[in-house]
């Protein structure tokens, strides 16, 4: 008997050792979930493993949460898709973010931000990632070189695409070589109107109608322009590019470009983002370790993406790769030193010489050039840009057979099948409806 209740002492020793070894199970959901991010980060803090529970749509993401049936621990959310992460966060379904740190993290946020993740006196999410909507540069010199010297630049959608419309074409008799962009970005720019629309529309004292007349008017002029020829097809030369369309205003910052941001009717142009966010399940049974797993993605967010998110980041960021290309170079001025040392030949001596000052220059230029992503003036020009203001991006809560009718109807009316009123007015209809809704 006794030596049945020592075994069976053992077995259950050894069941719960067994049972206390497995990971704790963390359920992620939501849009564009950074999974290799999160496994890595479980990994470093040990006996967690990541679970992504996919939802068909973000209607199911925000059901399910709302009526307390979704099994997820925490919730990734974009401010693109603003109806989920605002109802939540507005329904009190969030959990606060009660830790020293992240309440560091968000102090240093910029004040439009912080408007997005502070509710009711509450953190409620925390951003980790940030998209600089597209953002144009327009090639100082040869603004000037086609004869627009001392002219401002296109401060508006409509003014933008009247020039395209109207002057382009004979720029481009005048100057062959002279193409506006450097691929197609003919739907992108539709889009990123759009998008501006949409930003606008939800800001505060906002005149409703007087953003969507302007909507329709900077279409009108779109439908006028040829965008085949306004980027070069194949084996152009000597092609020279007006606008350079980035997605994000600062990456090799060359300093022969200005930005411009264009504005929709009187809203100004401003810098438009959209942030990726980290919130907790107030239900979820692993509080702990969450909230553990957002402290480390708030310590670790990449300096690039800090510029844009936080008040007072002006550290340049170094681009790792022109840095191992910078030690090749070096190497290869040793090995130019080498062997002019080993050569005997006076003649050959002088030309290796030459080889190698011109190298030599080259490499330096380059490395001069490219040595930043983000650079001390690019930091500084990209801020004095920010200090406009920025709009958070946003779109209206569509299903999949939504947004099907809708790109069918931009692709429409982008070649001119449909009028472009019945397009702003289909848009218009889901817009309002949203609000219907309460989202």
């Amino acid at each position: 008997m006794k030596k049945t209740l020592f075994v069976l002492l053992v077995v259950m020793t050894l069941l719960s050792f067994s049972a206390s070894a497995e990971p704790i199970r963390l359920v992620v959901s939501g849009n564009d979930v950074p999974m290799e991010i999160l496994e890595e980060y479980a990994r470093e803090l040990g006996d967690i493993s990541i679970v992504l529970y996919e939802k068909d749509n973000t209607e199911d993401l925000v059901t399910e949460a709302l009526t307390h049936k979704d099994n997820t621990d925490l919730y990734f959310l974009s401010t693109n898709i603003d109806p989920v992460y605002i109802q939540l966060r507005d329904k009190g379904y969030l959990m606060p973010l009660e830790d020293e740190t992240l309440m560091r993290y968000a102090d240093a946020l910029e004040p439009a931000f912080q408007k997005i993740v502070i509710a009711g006196g509450q953190l409620c999410a925390i951003p980790y990632d940030v998209i600089v909507q597209r953002t144009f540069e327009v090639d100082r010199a040869l603004w000037a070189e086609i004869g627009q010297k001392g002219r401002a630049y296109p401060d508006t959608w409509e003014a933008f695409m009247r020039f395209m419309a109207d002057e382009y074409p004979t720029l481009r008799e005048k100057y062959p070589e002279l193409y506006a962009f450097d691929a197609d970005y003919s739907r992108t720019l539709v889009l990123l109107a759009q998008n501006q629309l949409y930003a606008c529309l939800s800001e505060e004292n906002t005149n409703d109608d007087s953003l969507w007349n302007a909507f329709g008017e900077a279409l009108l002029w779109y439908r006028l322009t040829d965008w085949t020829q306004s980027y070069p097809q194949e084996n152009s030369r000597g092609t020279r590019v007006l606008f350079s369309l980035l997605p994000q205003p600062y990456i090799h910052d060359d300093g022969a470009h200005d930005y411009m941001l264009l504005g929709l009717g009187e809203a100004p142009g401003v810098l438009r983002v959209s942030l990726n966010l980290t919130a907790i399940n107030p239900e979820s049974a692993h509080k702990e370790e969450a909230l553990a797993l957002i402290r480390l993605m708030a310590e670790r967010v990449p300096q690039t993406t800090r510029l844009v998110l936080m008040q007072e980041e002006r550290e340049p960021v170094i681009d790792e790769e022109v840095e191992v290309r910078w030690q090749a170079a070096q190497q290869m001025i040793e090995d130019y030193d080498k062997r002019i040392q080993a050569e005997k030949d006076t003649v050959r001596q002088n030309e290796l010489s030459a080889e190698k000052e011109t190298y030599q220059q080259s490499a330096v230029e380059f490395y001069q050039k490219y040595r930043y992503i983000v650079g001390p003036d690019a930091i500084e020009r990209f801020k004095e840009v920010a200090n406009a203001g920025y709009l958070i991006s946003y779109s209206p809560l569509l299903s999949h057979e939504e947004t099907e009718v809708l790109d069918h109807l931009r692709g429409e009316m982008m070649q001119g099948n449909i009028e472009v009123g019945d397009y702003v007015h289909a848009l218009r209809q889901r817009w309002e409806a949203n609000l219907a809704e309460g989202y």
